[in-house]
């Protein structure tokens, strides 16, 4: 879980650096996404798309690649490996959900998009993020030999709060994002 955490923060790192001024990127042409005739939604969508596919990819081989030369347990292995698509769908969603929400098109560089305010809130969300996903997955894992048949109950609701907790961090970023995106004047 070590590993899923170093993971998580090298995932947090690239959306920050990456994904989240994917917006603001736009810069001063802003306008001709405004005006052309494409939704505002397909616009945030497409940025979803081109920074999720290289987040998970990196992520997910890194953390197949760690977990087998560590020797990790085959079903700690495919814990690792969904738990971080699903990460990857929460953190994408959120950094392209605020990146559109807190854009800064007056930025000369995108590291002055990442260090703004909407950077360092989606930073601390993404920590908060990885450090509750880690626990709700990394207790039933750990104790899933031998146990009784309430602790399991409880062990996969802890699976069910993760799995719905990344699904609503992702829908709450993209949609947010989209309701910023379409209130911009």
């Amino acid at each position: 879980f070590v590993n899923l955490a170093m993971a998580g923060l090298v995932m947090s790192t690239v959306c920050a650096r990456f994904v989240f001024p994917a917006v603001s990127a736009e810069g001063a042409a802003f306008w001709i996404i405004r005006t052309a005739p494409v939704s505002l939604r397909s616009f945030l969508w497409s940025k979803f798309w081109t920074g999720f596919v290289p987040v998970f990819l990196l992520t997910e081989v890194l953390t197949v690649a760690a977990n087998y030369l560590l020797g990790v347990d085959p079903f700690l292995r495919v814990v690792s490996a969904i738990a971080v698509f699903f990460m990857s769908l929460a953190l994408v969603g959120l950094a392209t959900g605020l990146g559109a929400r807190y854009p800064r098109f007056n930025a000369d560089n995108p590291s002055q998009v990442a260090g703004s305010y909407g950077g360092v809130a989606f930073m601390i969300m993404a920590v908060l993020f990885m450090i509750t996903l880690i626990a709700l997955i990394g207790w039933p894992s750990s104790a899933r030999i031998g146990i009784p048949g309430h602790v399991q109950l409880i062990g996969t609701l802890c699976f069910a709060g993760a799995l719905a907790m990344s699904l609503s961090t992702w829908w709450y970023g993209m949609r947010s994002g989209v309701q910023a995106l379409e209130d911009m004047g």
